[in-house]
């Protein structure tokens, strides 16, 4: 009853409808994964987030009179040890090769340098990294939307 063939006679099951409650990384991210474990089929993918914009603490505010001034509000750069870094390889190759992340070479006012670790700023602002997923996903989130 749940299901259909297609010209082929296979069996396909119905479309999903699935909901992603926020737009921060985590949300941007399952949403790509999503769509990539899904492949072309016909399946509705949708992001609700109560602020006013993408990102959650993964923000960036543009100067409205120089929208090339711009302060990242959450992360000043990204902290990744080899461990963690080599098991999201595929996530931090991706962002590097797309020019979302690049390797920081300078130091920051308080930051602690960990052994076996490379940190990492977003040139478009942190903000960015989230864009990318929900850009790669094809999900436009609808923002000021509450879960009721």
């Amino acid at each position: 009853m749940g299901s259909r063939s297609d010209s082929a006679g296979l069996v396909m099951a119905k479309p999903l409808r699935i909901i992603i409650v926020g737009s921060g990384l985590t949300g941007a991210v399952t949403s790509l994964l999503c769509r990539q474990a899904m492949g072309a089929r016909n399946h509705e993918i949708t992001i609700w987030d109560k602020a006013g914009g993408t990102g959650s603490r993964m923000s960036t505010s543009r100067d409205p009179s120089n929208p090339s001034n711009s302060a990242d509000l959450g992360a000043q750069y990204i902290t990744a040890t080899h461990h963690y870094a080599s098991k999201h390889k595929r996530f931090y190759d991706e962002l590097i090769g797309a020019g979302v992340l690049t390797v920081f070479q300078g130091s920051a006012k308080g930051m602690r340098v960990q052994p076996d670790s490379v940190s990492y700023v977003t040139p478009m602002g942190v903000s960015s990294i989230v864009n990318y997923f929900l850009k790669q996903s094809g999900v436009t989130p609808k923002i000021n939307h509450h879960a009721e």
